[in-house]
């Protein structure tokens, strides 16, 4: 289901790293060779850090809904401090998102749902608000989440 391939990017110096796909419900996202079904919801989890020796300006990630899934109403967020941990073998927790729940409504805050477009789009970095992205410093990192469900 993760297309990773399909996030947009206004400065190559930030870097996605892809972060991971977690199936809701179970704890640590399940076994990896545990299959999702129709009516599954799955959290999408992006950490993004500037590689760059600049600073990223109006920064904004966007990702289109993947084929055979349906967007969850009211599932963005961002938190700056990537607050999710991982055991030894690298089983993804959380996320602990510390900033809440952003509204699906463009303008309104740093990211929005487009119905029309069927895609996320979030406004990162310090400064970031309705309409513009913000700046992220070299070495700047957070992570951004939304769910969809499997038709």
């Amino acid at each position: 289901i993760p297309d990773y391939d399909s996030y947009d990017y206004i400065n190559d110096r930030c870097n996605v790293d892809g972060g991971g796909v977690v199936l809701d419900g179970i704890p640590g996202g399940g076994d990896p060779n545990d299959s999702a079904g129709p009516c599954d919801i799955i959290t999408y989890q992006v950490r993004y850090t500037n590689i760059g020796e600049e600073d990223a300006l109006i920064v904004v990630i966007n990702d289109a809904i993947p084929e055979n899934t349906e967007y969850v109403t009211g599932s963005l967020h961002v938190d700056t401090n990537c607050n999710y941990a991982q055991d030894e073998a690298n089983t993804l927790y959380g996320p602990f998102f510390v900033g809440g729940t952003l509204s699906d409504a463009g303008g309104d805050d740093v990211a929005e749902y487009s119905v029309a477009l069927d895609m996320v789009t979030f406004r990162v970095g310090t400064g970031a608000n309705g309409t513009d992205g913000g700046t992220v410093v070299p070495n700047g990192t957070g992570c951004i989440s939304f769910k969809v469900r499997i038709k």
